[in-house]
């Protein structure tokens, strides 16, 4: 295989983790010669020395349209420059159209990920403006455009419906996010703790995005009430977000902030719990739910039509809603009853099995591969694509 284009517009932490696990695996997966990716965001410069291929990259600051529209009208013109790739590899659709005009020009196919949906996740807060309003026509237009589209799970398929009214069942293409099984390892939990400077007794972690549909205010009372009943337990946070000022701070409660990604293991490992209280309508599995197992450590998180697989580990680590109670009790069960016994090492062996980014970086693989293939074939035989819709949804068909 030739040059794979990657267009990637990275927002938060989440984001940066999943493309860097991804893009430093791909090169070493792929069928043939790789000759070099593409593309614009803030990591792929240490992709060269990892993967050995060459990388033209770019740092940007996407914040707000304007910003995004030019990272989109340069990722246009660097792609003019190179000879034609074998596909272009879209990792996030606000303002996609430039790299997508380019493949619609070139006769290129476009795999497109979607990892998520802001306009559900930040619906009512400042993130969900009007440059996200703006940009919808042009959402739509790159997702309708795609030759495939990568979804995270077969329930984020609902996303499409509740965003862009697209509910074709066979539209999307489920590769699962996984876990660093090198560096989410069980690690001796005093010695982080002490690395950490880490209090004594039993700790409650969240680590992520401190955001409203995180649920955090949720945990922090629910803390509270078990804090009363257990005096020796702790919670810390480590993450940012536009509610990081606003936390309501308690006694027992650490806020540690934006913590170097390379101490996060630390700080599961140290850690008796996590707890993920994301509402029961997000549709994600998050990340962080699946690093805390690979750990060794239960992780508590919201049961959905995604993470409502984790019976399968242990029932004790869903929650039947977000609500301060369930997530009192919960705490209280796992960390003081008998239902957190056993959940760390079973825990490590369900995300082995299913959830590691060596695994979905071969799928991505074979993907490109796949849609690579096919349009080698359309261009030799003179077939175009055309959209073609199917009730909501819509499809690609070969014109002949």
């Amino acid at each position: 295989m030739g040059t794979i284009a990657i267009s990637a517009l990275y927002g938060g932490i989440g984001d940066s983790v999943q493309g860097t696990e991804l893009l430093r695996r791909i090169p070493n997966t792929l069928n043939g010669d790789f000759e070099g990716l593409v593309g614009s965001c803030d990591f792929m410069d240490t992709l060269s020395d990892e993967s050995g291929v060459s990388v033209d990259v770019e740092s940007v600051s996407v914040d707000g349209a304007i910003s995004r529209l030019l990272f989109e009208l340069r990722t246009f013109v660097r792609l003019l420059r190179i000879r034609r790739p074998e596909a272009v590899f879209l990792r996030f659709r606000i303002l996609g159209f430039g790299p997508m005009l380019y493949a619609k020009l070139k006769d290129v196919p476009v795999v497109l990920h979607l990892d998520g949906f802001p306009e559900l996740e930040y619906s009512g807060t400042r993130i969900n403006d009007a440059a996200m309003r703006i940009s919808k026509p042009f959402d739509r237009m790159v997702i309708n455009g795609a030759d495939s589209v990568v979804l995270p799970s077969g329930v984020a398929r609902q996303g499409l419906e509740r965003c862009y009214g697209i509910d074709d069942p066979d539209l999307p293409r489920v590769i699962p996010n996984g876990a660093d099984l090198e560096r989410f390892r069980p690690m001796d939990g005093e010695e982080c703790r002490r690395a950490l400077g880490l209090p004594d007794g039993r700790i409650v972690l969240f680590f992520g995005a401190i955001e409203k549909w995180q649920g955090i205010d949720e945990l922090i009372a629910a803390f509270c009430i078990m804090r009363e009943l257990h005096p020796d337990l702790s919670l810390v946070i480590v993450g940012g977000g536009t509610m990081a000022e606003d936390l309501k701070l308690s006694e027992g409660v650490q806020y540690r902030g934006i913590v170097p990604s390379e101490d996060i293991p630390r700080y599961i490992n140290a850690a008796d719990v996590t707890v993920a209280p994301i509402p029961v309508d997000r549709l994600a599995f998050p990340m962080k739910v699946l690093e805390s197992l690979a750990c060794g450590v239960p992780a508590l998180v919201t049961r959905n039509e995604s993470t409502r697989e984790l019976e399968e580990v242990a029932p004790a680590l869903l929650l039947d809603d977000n609500g301060i109670m369930t997530i009192a009790c919960a705490l209280e069960r796992v960390l003081y009853g008998s239902d957190g016994r056993g959940i760390g090492a079973m825990g490590r062996r369900y995300v082995t099995s299913r959830y590691s980014w060596d695994r979905s970086a071969r799928m991505f693989s074979r993907e490109l591969d796949h849609i690579a293939a096919e349009g080698r074939v359309r261009r030799r035989s003179g077939h175009h694509p055309v959209a073609t819709r199917s009730g909501k949804g819509v499809r690609t068909s070969v014109k002949h």
